[in-house]
């Protein structure tokens, strides 16, 4: 037999309808909220925070769904059923800015958006073969391969995420040797945070949800690191996206 949980699911179930304020929609607070902190001290430290949020807001062993018909609480569907076709794509990659001031290589948009979160992403080495600059172009400033990285990244943020937003590309940018000593020109200070940024924004006008996917550094083994960073929408009403 399995170590027994730390939380029972009787008590996670009473945890929740104690705090049922915060969940009768499906639009829960932040990561960062207060309410986690109330309800991890209330287990007396048994779950962190961030586990008390993750055990909610994925409704894990339907605990939240239980505790919401025990108090008489129906909450609509959080989404229409959003499924992957080979046209998902950011976008096509002329909608990046040509400007050569290099401002939109730097983004502070997501700094001050609520209840930003980051997510881990590794792209294999065959798919940042697929993405990765082209080495003969002459350009400065280089960038992802047009009209190829959005859908690499997208599928692979679709397949590991499940997130009903359909992202279309603004911009991408990837350090190189020869733009290093003016990177404060072109990316803005803490430059050298990072190898790679790319943007993308909901195609939804009512949700205009953006992303930041960030590499600190060069593929390793082949593989590319991201981290991204966006609005997890997933429980959230969205409406249905065509993609592509």
């Amino acid at each position: 037999m399995g170590r027994p949980p730390t939380v029972s699911k009787e008590e996670a179930i009473q945890l929740i309808q104690k705090y049922m304020e915060f969940f009768t929609r499906n639009e829960f607070p932040s990561n960062s909220a207060q309410v986690w902190k109330d309800m991890s001290r209330d287990l007396n430290g048994r779950w962190k925070p961030h586990s008390v949020y993750t055990h909610v807001r994925e409704n894990k062993n339907g605990n939240l769904d239980e505790a919401r018909r025990n108090l008489g609480i129906t909450v609509d569907a959080s989404r229409p059923i959003t499924t992957y076709t080979s046209d998902y794509s950011l976008g096509d990659e002329s909608s990046e800015c040509d400007r050569s001031d290099g401002s939109s290589y730097h983004d502070k948009e997501n700094d001050s958006d609520k209840d930003v979160e980051e997510f881990p992403l590794v792209l294999s080495a065959t798919e940042w073969q697929q993405i990765k600059p082209n080495e003969n172009s002459k350009s400065v400033r280089k960038r992802l391969q047009p009209r190829v990285w959005p859908n690499i990244i997208s599928k692979a943020f679709w397949n590991a995420y499940k997130m009903p937003c359909a992202f279309l590309a603004k911009w991408s940018y990837v350090r190189t040797e020869n733009t290093i000593d003016n990177d404060e020109n072109v990316v803005g200070p803490g430059s050298e945070d990072f190898y790679l940024k790319f943007k993308g924004i909901c195609k939804s006008k009512k949700c205009q949800n953006k992303l930041v996917g960030i590499a600190t550094k060069k593929p390793i083994d082949g593989k590319l690191h991201l981290t991204i960073k966006t609005r997890d929408t997933r429980n959230n009403y969205h409406e249905e996206n065509k993609f592509g």
